[in-house]
Parts: C-alpha cells; structure tokens; sequence
C-alpha cells in the first residue's frame, strides 16, 4: 500500500561512503531519489577519497571530508537517519569492536550514542564468502554483532522501503501521550520499535512491562526517559 509523503515527514540524511570493496556499481541515485528524504549530506572516508569518489557528488550536494569531521560531528544531531554505503570490511569490522580511529567509525559511534537510525549497506555480506574460512566466520559474527536496535541492513532496492518504516514511527512519536498520562510499554511496543529502528522514549509514569524489557534486551531496543533521550 502507497503512503503519502508529507513536508512534516521529511527526514535528513546523512550517507557515510567507505571505500569500495571491488569495482561494483554502485546505486546512488537509487537512495538519493527516495521519497520522504531531504536533501542529502555526504561523509566521504579518506581511503574512498582516494579512489576519486568524490566526484560523483561534485555539485549535487554537501560532502564533508575526514579533515572536516569535527564539524559535521558537532552537527551530527541534526540528522533523521544514516545510510553506510558502500560498507566496507574494515569498517564492520571496527562498527563491531567499537574502534573509532577513522571517519566513518567515528560517525558509527556517534550516531549511535544520539539513538539516531542507522541503515548499512547489506551487499558487504556478499564479500564475506571471498574471504578464507576463518575470516569469514568472523565478519558474519560482526554482521550480527551490529545490526541490532538502531541499526539495519539496507540494500538501494529496498531503501524506500526502509525510509516509510522511520516516517511511520515519526509519525507515532507526535502522537505520543502527554507527559503526565499514564501508559503501558508491552511487547509489541518493543517489537514495533525494533522495526521501525527506533529505541523508546517513555513519559513520567509509563509501565514497562517485563516482557517488554526483556525482549528490548533481546533486540537491543532501548528504553529511554525524556531526560535520557534530551541529554
């Protein structure tokens, strides 16, 4: 079923670009033509600069480069939603171990402390049989060691998709109740966060059940007050 896309549900974009793995093609203009996105920013690596990437966005919009990254952090909490891609294997693999010493790994840990939803790019997992055995079980072990709560894998053909999910628990967070009602956190409420790459921001007096808290382990949803989500 189609959705209406309102000016309210806009969300801004941030693309975080790592090298390239091998010569695919790459879909650009497959995400960036994405209904209920507005104009799109670009954090290039240093090693994809060094492949001549950043033509491609010359003139079609903002690009930060690694020297810039301390301004487009300090802005960081201005965006709806980050899109990995490509993802590199040296980047999943630092997104797992909570290694911050390049750009996008920097961006990752970031992002993820301002619970902002973050899509990576899925045909990374293609790269995984390429390598020998043992390394293989170790990049599919960080495949599943990052895509939980906030973060999800994405491919351009399904981006859009993606995209309605986020504007549709945009749209449930303006509904949410006021701060003195009193409501119940279940666990479909979880299941629903999960899926829509949210974590949960409960009022003064809301009910977590246990269920709830439980599966919000499980999928690592958070469960965050106001004051935790406005710190």
């Amino acid at each position: 079923m189609s959705m209406e896309i309102l000016e309210s549900d806009l969300i801004k974009p941030l693309l975080i670009v790592c090298k390239p793995e091998d010569n695919s093609k790459l879909f650009f203009e497959d995400i960036f033509a994405v209904p209920g996105i507005s104009q799109w920013e670009i954090a290039i690596s240093k090693s994809a600069q060094e492949t001549g990437i950043v033509s491609s966005f010359a003139g079609k919009c903002r690009f930060f480069l690694e020297y810039e990254s301390p301004e487009l952090i300090e802005r960081l909490n201005l965006f709806g939603l980050i899109a990995v891609y490509p993802l590199s294997l040296n980047s999943l693999a630092k997104f797992a171990l909570g290694i911050r010493d390049s750009f996008p790994s920097t961006l990752f840990g970031k992002a993820i402390e301002l619970s902002i939803p973050v899509l990576m790019d899925i045909s990374v997992m293609n790269k995984f049989a390429s390598q020998p055995p043992h390394l293989e079980k170790v990049y599919r072990h960080h495949w599943s060691t990052v895509l939980s709560g906030l973060v999800s894998g994405f491919s351009p053909d399904d981006f859009a998709d993606s995209v309605k999910k986020l504007i549709r628990s945009k749209r449930a967070m303006l509904r949410t109740t006021p701060a003195d009602a009193r409501k119940v956190i279940t666990r479909d409420d979880v299941l629903e966060a999960h899926n829509s790459l949210t974590n949960i921001i409960i009022n003064r007096g809301t009910i977590v059940t246990d269920l709830a808290r439980e599966e919000a382990a499980s999928l690592g949803v958070k469960i965050l007050s106001e004051y935790e989500f406005q710190k």
